[in-house]
């Protein structure tokens, strides 16, 4: 009589081998969660700095356009100025107001974005045909993104 286990015929996985591969397995996992929690986090990141800098490009432009647009500029003070059409009717006023949230930039009382404003200018250059326009905004990552520009008021100059 043999009292020799027969393992040779027999198929399978000891229970050692099935933890060893539950535990490489879970370690993999979760690699795999930490990369897609980094990469998430990341496009979000982007996402919201491309948002911003949209922001701040919607905004310069409107003003631009509403600059570009009007008869009279008047600039109330470093962080208001209004725009007026030919009739003399006032067109829009743009301001950096402090509103619960902080500071924000605002057309004709609305807010034109959702992130605070740094900085907001409207100045007057010496040749009486342009004016430098600036702005800055931030989101609540602390990213910050400014845009200064020269707009050029064709075929007339303008009383600031």
């Amino acid at each position: 009589m043999e009292l020799t286990p027969r393992r040779r015929n027999r198929s399978g996985f000891t229970l050692i081998e099935m933890v060893v591969a539950l535990f490489v397995s879970l370690i993999v996992v979760a690699a795999l969660g930490k990369i897609m929690l980094v990469n998430s986090r990341s496009w979000k990141l982007g996402n919201d700095k491309v948002l911003l800098q949209q922001n701040v490009s919607d905004a310069v432009e409107r003003m631009s356009h509403s600059i570009r647009s009007s008869r009279r500029l008047r600039v109330i003070s470093a962080t208001e100025f209004r725009t007026y059409n030919a009739a003399g009717a006032l067109t829009h006023t743009y301001r950096r107001f402090q509103t619960a949230g902080g500071q924000r930039l605002q057309e004709d009382g609305r807010d034109m974005a959702p992130q605070a404003c740094n900085t907001f200018a409207c100045t007057a250059n010496a040749d009486t045909t342009s004016l430098t326009l600036a702005v800055q905004m931030q989101n609540t990552d602390g990213e910050t993104v400014a845009r200064r520009t020269r707009i050029t008021i064709r075929n007339r100059t303008m009383a600031f």
